[in-house]
């Protein structure tokens, strides 16, 4: 609560996870998903994929701090908080549509350093790793794959 404010009256009423979980993996499927900090984000996802026993949908995704190092080396910090003051950025910090947007917009910011037709062009020659999510299990963006195990 003391980092976003939500508080358990905010979500009393809110839907539970296996009801919005086939909505937000029709989102992900075959899509390239940024997060900063992607690490904490997909290890989330994966456990909680893993606690409710779903499937993994198809998609990949990147990190935002990984790449902001690749463009920008030489920053003393690649926070969200730190890479949206320097690129003049708008972030009402730990507010997920905010930090989302933001993140969104530093991938925009980066990638226009430089002229590319898309983003799979911009990771492959900025050299971001990338990892991804498949039926059965999960590749880190170092190249680990992790297989899905059913809970129940």
């Amino acid at each position: 609560m003391a980092v976003h404010g939500i508080r358990p009256e905010h979500v009393a009423n809110a839907p539970r996870w296996e009801g919005i979980w086939h909505e937000v993996a029709g989102l992900l499927e075959g899509a390239t998903v940024v997060a900063h900090n992607a690490s904490f984000d997909m290890g989330v996802l994966r456990s909680t994929l893993a606690s409710h026993g779903f499937g993994h949908p198809t998609f990949q995704y990147f990190c935002s701090v990984s790449m902001a190092k690749k463009v920008w080396p030489g920053f003393p910090k690649y926070d969200l908080k730190t890479l949206c003051f320097r690129n003049g950025i708008p972030l009402v910090h730990h507010r997920a549509g905010n930090d989302a947007e933001a993140t969104a917009r530093l991938v925009l910011r980066a990638s226009g350093t430089q002229r590319f037709p898309d983003m799979t062009s911009f990771l492959l020659n900025t050299g971001v790793k990338v990892g991804a999510f498949y039926a059965g299990g999960h590749r880190t963006p170092g190249g680990k794959i992790t297989s899905v195990m059913a809970v129940r």
